[in-house]
């Protein structure tokens, strides 16, 4: 397949090199609006139809790698989630690197033993072990949200021991190639398979975060900033796309974006300087047409991660602007927003309130958007054990260890409070 113009096209949009692309720039300016997006209808009601429950793979314990579902044994919270959640969003690796046995040359040689369709054959088997076997009824559908990022988050995930190095093509991910391509989306369907069998699969993300292509390094993460793999991965997606709707034409596809970082990080790229303080409406709305509508041009619904930076609101969830998701409904149409992940990032248990804070502060702030479903980013906080093997042993975002609805005892945390309570 030749992706020649896919890839230029990508290209001029994101440098923002050239007379010509300047131009561009200089005319959307003057078309997008520098103001704020107003706020208008009523707080977003939680409801077990619209609320979903976030599981994870993997989790380790001890020597075996399970689902976060395993580690809340208690039968009344059992009860509690298979009622007051409606669905599943089940964030799983493309390729499973936290296995104790995972190394890139056995990943090459058999590369099923680190795929998503084994682990979530587990999870089935846990389902059914924790919940249905104690008498409550699991839930009835499930959303998928393939992650191809490994957890340190420098490359994208591939089973060939390849270094970056040693690649000799534009885009130094691989994403480009052919082989890499089939084998992932080869994955990605197996594990939908695998989940029909007995289960409704009603959406698929293909990808999550995938903005995180576009940043450059900070202090505590490493992103490539490669607007030549963001363009691999736009061809790429528009090809998992026609592939999974072929084998399963009804489940509703689409490509993972963390707003947040787009409106901030991203927006910042087309400020003459560069500096997220700059960025006004205007930019966060170019980046918008430029990155997100490559994407959900063709998609079923607009797949979205929000995780505040807190550092840009004084620590306080309080100060984000009224119009914060507002820009939203200048653009979804018809398309739903599915909101996979949501949260906002603490260092310590101590400071689990300010979760509470942001996700009363985002049910405002979604006002009338056509919103499908929403979940946390995380069922539990990880033991210190699981974040030393998980996380830090491997590079990841440590705020991921305490991104959990329960905390590590099992006892529910503030934000299950308001995402649990019903209203």
């Amino acid at each position: 397949m030749n992706r020649t113009l896919p890839i230029l096209l990508c290209l001029s949009l994101l440098a923002g090199c050239g007379e010509d692309a300047a131009d561009q720039k200089a005319v959307d300016d003057d078309r997008l609006s520098a103001a704020e997006p107003s706020l208008e209808g009523e707080p977003l009601v939680f409801s077990a139809d619209n609320t979903y429950l976030p599981l994870t793979l993997p989790v380790p314990r001890g020597n075996e790698y399970r689902s976060d579902l395993a580690l809340l044994p208690q039968d009344a919270t059992f009860a509690a989630l298979t009622t007051e959640f409606g669905g599943t969003v089940l964030t799983m690796p493309i390729l499973d690197e936290t296995d104790a046995r995972f190394d890139p040359d056995g990943a090459r040689m058999n590369p099923s033993r680190y795929q998503p369709k084994k682990r979530m054959g587990d999870l089935f088997d846990e389902i059914e072990e924790h919940v249905t076997d104690k008498g409550h009824t699991a839930w009835s559908q499930y959303v998928l949200v393939f992650d191809l990022f490994r957890v340190s988050e420098t490359w994208l995930v591939r089973w060939d021991g390849k270094l970056i190095t040693q690649f000799d093509q534009p885009g130094e991910y691989g994403l480009w190639r052919d082989d890499m391509r089939e084998e992932i989306i080869e994955a990605m369907i197996d594990g939908i398979d695998e989940a029909s069998e007995d289960h409704t699969v009603t959406h698929v993300v293909v990808g999550n975060e995938m903005e995180r292509l576009l940043l450059g390094a900070t202090p505590t993460r490493k992103w490539p900033n490669s607007p030549t793999e963001f363009a691999n991965f736009v061809s790429f997606y528009a090809e998992a796309r026609a592939a999974i709707k072929e084998a399963h034409p009804n489940v509703k596809v689409s490509a993972g974006l963390n707003y947040d970082r787009l409106i901030s990080h991203v927006a910042a790229r087309y400020t003459e300087t560069g500096d997220r303080a700059t960025v006004t409406w205007s930019e966060r709305r170019y980046a918008w047409e430029q990155i997100a509508e490559t994407l959900y041009a063709d998609a079923d619904f607009l797949a979205l991660s929000s995780e505040p930076d807190p550092d840009e609101f004084q620590a306080d969830a309080n100060n984000i602007p009224d119009g914060h998701y507002a820009m939203l409904a200048e653009y979804q149409g018809d398309r739903p927003i599915v909101w996979y992940a949501v949260n906002w990032p603490v260092n310590s248990d101590a400071e689990k309130s300010l979760q509470r804070t942001y996700l009363e502060r985002f049910k405002v702030l979604n006002a009338g958007l056509d919103i499908e479903l929403v979940a946390y980013r995380r069922l539990q906080d990880l033991d210190e054990a699981s974040c030393n093997s998980v996380i830090k042993a491997l590079n990841g975002p440590i705020t991921d260890c305490t991104a959990g609805m329960f905390r590590i005892s099992g006892a529910p945390g503030f934000t299950y409070d308001v995402i649990g309570a019903r209203e």
